[in-house]
């Protein structure tokens, strides 16, 4: 009856105020953070403020020694605990939560990576249909670490081991893929480079009559976001996401340079020293207003 009633106060609205109110308050009168410092498991409730935080700990500790069951099976017990939506405490399960989603997702496309890395074509297949998603996740979990911001230094040790797991899983692919790149070269055969984009989608849409394009150049936005604001996008009208291939090196002002009328026959880099020069059709382009004066010369007002 009492576990039934307690259930219920921290189920209800109103009353889970004074619940939490009462429950700090004999926390603090018992002691209990010291009283009970050596019990290890205070089982599926957390009554008082302090087992949130002595399972968080848990928690962490599973995560360091790789243990992800046991870290899903402490989120997932604790994950609606009255605790855990109070403020920082709230931003701490987040980042949790966002830190099992990435190391699970990167253990199971490390699994999956040998069966899909035998070639280049098959390798970007495997990115553009799931591989991504590991991404995604990444920078939601980058996201999570912003909102914690100023937690204590536990949340620093998640935060160093979710960004190492993540970091020996992209160097892994980014290995693999650099070995198809110097066997097969670059961009692939038979698929779309950023230097045609313009010639072979917005060129031909431009000679119709009438015709007006909103063209964004967007910097360092990798593929997995450009599927996220498609699917936004899709609720204003019929949208399709094409992977193509980057021009290298992924800089800016070579990327922003393959994006322009004619790239893909007259674009030309020249190595200055240190420094990469990009030339379109002989001409040097060294800044945003240059670039732009490419598409202002051959539109003229409709740009």
């Amino acid at each position: 009856m009492v576990e039934d009633l307690c259930a219920w106060l921290r189920r209800d609205a109103v009353a889970r105020v004074s619940y939490i109110d009462r429950a700090v308050a004999v926390e603090k009168e018992l002691n209990l953070p010291i009283t009970c410092k050596d019990i290890e498991d205070f089982g599926e409730l957390d009554t008082f403020p302090f087992e949130e935080r002595v399972c968080f700990k848990q928690a962490v500790e599973a995560l360091r020694r790789d243990n992800v069951d046991k870290l899903r099976q402490l989120l997932d017990r604790h994950g609606k605990s009255v605790w855990v939506g109070r403020g920082e405490n709230q931003a701490r399960w987040n980042l949790l939560q966002a830190v099992a989603r990435l190391v699970e997702a990167c253990e199971d496309a490390d699994r999956q990576l040998l069966d899909h890395s035998r070639s280049l074509e098959a390798l970007v297949d495997f990115y553009t249909s799931s591989l991504r998603e590991v991404d995604r996740l990444q920078r939601e979990f980058e996201q999570a670490v912003g909102d914690s911001l100023g937690l204590e230094d536990d949340a620093d040790e998640v935060i160093h081991q979710a960004r190492l797991t993540y970091r020996k899983w992209a160097d892994q692919l980014h290995a693999i893929f650099i070995r198809h790149v110097e066997k097969s070269g670059w961009p692939m055969l038979g698929r779309l480079a950023n230097a045609d984009v313009f010639d072979k989608i917005l060129a031909p849409r431009l000679a119709e009559s009438g015709r007006r394009v909103a063209l964004f150049m967007i910097d360092a936005m990798r593929y997995e976001l450009g599927v996220e604001l498609a699917k936004q996008l899709n609720d204003e009208g019929q949208v399709e996401a094409q992977a193509v291939c980057a021009q290298l090196p992924t800089i800016t002002a070579v990327g922003m340079a393959s994006l322009l009328p004619g790239a893909g026959q007259t674009l030309r880099l020249r190595r200055i020293e240190y420094k990469v020069m990009v030339e379109l059709d002989g001409q040097a382009l060294t800044s945003v207003n240059q670039s732009m004066d490419v598409l202002r010369k051959r539109y003229g007002q409709r740009f």
